[in-house]
């Protein structure tokens, strides 16, 4: 039976995971009519409707069957990263998510258990919950600070729309100070609490989904994991998709935080300040816990439960009583930050809010700076030498790469809370929710600004045009290449045999150039480093510089670099060119993944990022994109061993595409703790194939997440696949130079040139094997695209398939690497 409880085909199969495109059923499989045999509309398993189309033999559909070809079953995950638009408001997010998946990234130089490695840990969740803080001040900026103080009895919130709500709030004699600074705290609470009910929401479709492999596994056997208090667990541990006990303790203490620094901003202002110990107690609190192993592990602990209801019951009383107090005492808020008067009008901004503002981004810019040293020290540490054909792989941004992605969330974090509270503002004046750049600009004479945002909109604007230059400069130097690639017959022995002669091309070589910029192209990924390497660490530069004259001046920065000028020259001026490119930049964002979501096209191009960084479990932020392996990788364990059960002797192909490589891969690691438990004399893995296609394991996984997809850890899955008898992997892995994400997975990270030409298949040949080159037979280069030549009968050429269509493949290479490991396993086990 299917994961839903209906019938699979008999025989050999061939189960199709595709990639980031969200490639429906019918394209994944092929076939214009499918069934549905398990799982749900967001993430299933479908088979072709009609039983003469399950076998495919070929790529062509009215090809003639061969009698053994695999049937086909298709997994489409699709709808848990795309489908609504709305998800595209993750994005608005993005920090959050860099943060999650910078301990990923880390250098395989240090140990598992060793004290670098928990320290990185450790540091990066220090700064997710910085970052949090700082969001919930963004949120107190706009509610507590903007609306709750600077609006009350001023002419600064005059035009703010919807009238019918600010034009009560705006007046000093129709609600008191202590009644609207409650109001103003609403805003910051409303939207912790709507992202702490969006974050539970999800956890219900994806941490606790539970691989059903005939309850060999239960909760309580999980406890008593040897790795279960691990600050880091590996791919093969039961516990790498079972998350829900950490995330619920994590996402716990990152909300009993945010409410607490509300409290804090708001108990700052009364005559009993002395209360503000509570919240501080409590924020203290967080910063211990996050470095206690049976706190952040994946144990189900009646301790810390206890402990984390207590601190909800500190936090309730204490919020419970400001509330009344502001409502009932007429005096509750100190005279001090008040005028004189019967009006008791508040006084410039919310007291302390510039620099707790400022300390926070202070503290996550220390932590961020910290947080280089243990990752510079394992990115010098020995990296494990693979065994061949497995050749060694530098990881990418020279190791950096846990700093990087940290870097880059706190630096996005800063600029787009920036943006967002300077946009607030100038709409509380204008009442436009599209203001002109005039009135931004203009923003900081009827608002008073915190230095830290006006300074991080100024440095955000010299970041831009930075990056725009370094942008220009690499486009003209790509494109000057672009425009150089050669045509002659040398060049195009990479993938076609050409005739030889004085000029073996001749009117052919517009079509030998326009096949070697196809290669080029694919080869402008790994040329990424040279964009995001100089864009954060000259945006770190651009901060420490920043942050320096800030605190040096007593917040004049701005001010002493650019003076009291005029014009977009001003520090007025280059605040609101910050502020209007912060926003932009996260508009954008959200917009391009909107559109990403709906349509294929934008998804095959930027979804990749998306799926990569929402690939990762919620452990170092809790607050981050949903993991979507945690559903698929339960669901393609529970189906192949359920389809292992029904038919002991059938082999079964896992064929994957792109991301689901990645996610096929984890799942290789998954079954066999799962063969290993079960004790069986043959488990699920001694009958599995696997292929790969447009693979991105190790090109952009292995460069970027050594410690899970590393060489030596690439090996591993290799051996999991190797029979003692020696007769090599049941891998067969398809790549082409033309592919700008995937590639080869012994070498690389781009595409290894051959040292031979070799000729290519003919289109309608499926019995004789294929050219193999590159540093492993079980690597098959399949040509791109297919002919060099129109084929007869044709008026174009053929156009390259780049990332795509492996399986509609002229050259049948796709339905020969299958038939070949179907026979592969059927040797391995002997039947």
């Amino acid at each position: 039976m299917g994961a839903g409880g209906e019938a699979t085909p008999a025989g050999a199969i061939e189960l199709r995971v595709h990639g980031v495109s969200g490639t429906p059923p019918e394209d994944l499989l092929d076939r214009p009519l499918v069934h549905q045999i398990g799982g749900n509309a967001i993430a299933g398993f479908y088979v072709p409707r009609r039983p003469a189309e399950r076998p495919d033999a070929a790529p062509d559909v009215c090809a003639p069957t061969r009698p053994t070809a695999a049937s086909l079953v298709g997994y489409s995950w699709g709808g848990l990263t795309s489908g609504s638009p709305a998800r595209a408001l993750w994005l608005a997010l993005l920090p959050f998510t860099l943060l999650n998946v910078a301990p990923r990234s880390r250098p395989p130089g240090a140990p598992a258990k060793g004290f670098c490695t928990w320290l990185i840990w450790y540091l990066c969740r220090l700064i997710s919950l910085t970052l949090t803080v700082l969001f919930v001040l963004v949120g107190v900026g706009v509610g507590e600070d903007l609306i709750g103080w600077q609006c009350v009895g001023g002419r600064s919130c005059t035009k703010a729309a919807p009238g019918w709500i600010f034009n009560g709030l705006s007046a000093a004699h129709h609600l008191k100070p202590e009644t609207m600074l409650l109001i103003g705290a609403a805003v910051p609470t409303l939207l912790l609490t709507l992202i702490w009910y969006t974050s539970t929401r999800t956890a219900n479709r994806y941490e606790r989904t539970i691989a059903d492999v005939g309850g060999a596994v239960t909760e309580t056997d999980l406890n008593d994991e040897p790795d279960v208090d691990d600050i880091e667990v590996p791919l093969e541990s039961q516990l790498m998709w079972r998350n829900a006990n950490q995330v619920r303790r994590l996402r716990a203490i990152h909300m009993q935080s945010g409410y607490a620094v509300v409290l804090l901003t708001v108990i700052a202002t009364t005559r009993y300040a002395w209360v503000a110990v509570v919240p501080a107690a409590i924020l203290t609190y967080a910063v211990i816990v996050l470095g206690v192993n049976s706190y952040t592990g994946h144990r189900a602990s009646s301790r810390w439960h206890l402990a984390s209801r207590a601190i909800w019951i500190l936090l309730a009383a204490t919020g419970i009583a400001e509330i009344l107090g502001l409502l009932v005492a007429d005096t509750w808020i100190d005279g001090r930050f008040l005028g004189a008067g019967a009006e008791r009008l508040p006084l410039g901004g919310l007291p302390y809010y510039a620099p707790t503002i400022l300390a926070t981004c202070a503290v996550a810019l220390g932590l961020l700076l910290g947080l280089g040293v243990p990752v510079g020290l394992a990115a010098r540490g020995a990296t494990p030498a693979p065994p061949p054909p497995h050749q060694p792989l530098a990881p990418g941004l020279f190791g950096l790469g846990t700093w990087v992605f940290a870097a880059l969330g706190v630096l996005l974090a800063a600029t787009f809370g920036a943006g967002a509270y300077i946009f607030a503002a100038t709409w509380l004046h204008t009442g436009s929710v599209k203001p002109g750049f005039a009135d931004v600009s203009a923003t900081h004479r009827y608002f008073v600004l915190p230095a830290a945002v006006a300074t991080a909109s100024v440095a955000y604007t010299i970041a831009v045009f930075f990056v725009l230059l370094l942008v220009l400069v690499l486009a003209v130097v790509a494109g000057s290449r672009y425009a150089r690639q050669p045509g002659h017959a040398g060049a195009l022995s990479l993938d076609y045999a050409v005739p030889t002669g004085p000029d073996p091309l001749g009117e052919n070589r517009r079509r030998a150039v326009s096949i070697r910029r196809d290669m080029f192209l694919g080869s402008l990924v790994d040329k990424a480093p040279l964009l995001i390497g100089p864009l954060v660490l000259f945006g770190l530069a651009i901060v420490i510089f920043f942050g320096g004259i800030l605190l040096s001046t007593g917040g004049q920065a701005p001010v002493v670099l650019f003076g009291h000028g005029t014009g977009w020259r001003s520090p007025a001026g280059l605040g609101g060119i910050g502020a209007y490119l912060a926003v932009s930049t996260l508009l954008g964002i959200v917009s391009l993944g909107a559109l990403a979501f709906r349509v294929p096209a934008t998804r095959r191009s930027v979804g990749i990022l998306w799926d990569v960084a929402s690939f990762w479990p919620r452990a170092s932020h809790p607050l981050a994109a949903p993991c979507y392996a945690e559903r698929t990788v339960p669901d393609l364990v529970t189906f192949l061993t359920d389809q292992h059960l029904r038919s002991k002797d059938a082999p079964i192909v896992l064929s994957a595409h792109s991301q689901g490589t990645v996610i096929s891969a984890a799942t290789l690691r998954q079954l066999r703790t799962f063969d290993q438990l079960a004790a069986a004399e043959t488990g699920v893995i001694d009958h599995l194939g696997f292929l790969t296609f447009g693979c991105v394991l190790r090109r952009l996984y292995g460069r970027y997440f050594p410690v899970y997809f590393g060489p030596a850890e690439l090996a591993e899955v290799q051996a999991i696949l190797t029979a003692p008898s020696g007769a090599g992997p049941r891998w067969r892995n398809l790549w082409r130079y033309t592919d700008y994400l995937g590639g080869q997975v012994t070498a690389g990270p781009g595409p290894q040139l051959p040292t031979t030409s070799t000729a290519p298949v003919q289109p309608d040949d499926l019995i004789a094997a294929p050219p193999v080159t590159g540093p492993a037979a079980w690597e098959w280069h399949s040509p791109d695209p297919p002919l060099f030549d129109r084929a007869p009968g044709d008026t174009t050429y053929s156009s390259p398939g780049r990332h795509s269509d492996f399986w509609k493949d002229r050259s049948g290479y796709f339905q020969l690497a299958v038939a070949d490991l179907v026979e592969h396993v059927r040797t391995d086990t002997g039947t």
